[in-house]
């Protein structure tokens, strides 16, 4: 079973390394969207799950395949803290609340909105 998390950890890893590459930019207002497009769907993929999980329409094997393996490598919060903390190096004190605060609610809002969405 670990060995099976593991590796769906890569994959979980891979993607977002993917969505990353892909959303690289070098602007002057910098604004880190791939963090925020992984925490998001991430966050949004887990609610789903979570409602599936107790519905018994996901297995435990599974939850533990998806939610903790690939999802747990997918979304970043390491990366989320290091881009705050270059925010308030760069004393963009404003940007650094602003992302904190509308990564968290936003991805709150994108995981309830999936539990609910899926609640059959």
């Amino acid at each position: 079973m670990i060995a099976a998390i593991g590796a769906m950890g890569a994959l979980g890893a891979c993607a977002r390394y993917f969505i990353s590459s892909y959303h690289v930019t070098k602007n002057i207002d910098y604004f880190p969207r791939a963090t925020f497009l992984v925490n998001i769907l991430g966050s949004f993929i887990l609610g789903s799950l979570i409602s599936f999980y107790e519905q018994a329409i996901l297995s435990e094997w599974l939850w533990y395949l998806f939610g903790v393996g690939f999802l747990g490598a997918f979304t970043t919060f390491s990366t989320f803290s290091y881009e705050w903390i270059i925010y308030m190096r760069e004393k963009q004190y404003v940007r650094a609340i602003s992302y904190v605060f509308i990564s968290l609610v936003v991805g709150i809002v994108a995981a309830y909105l999936a539990y609910w969405i899926f609640k059959l």
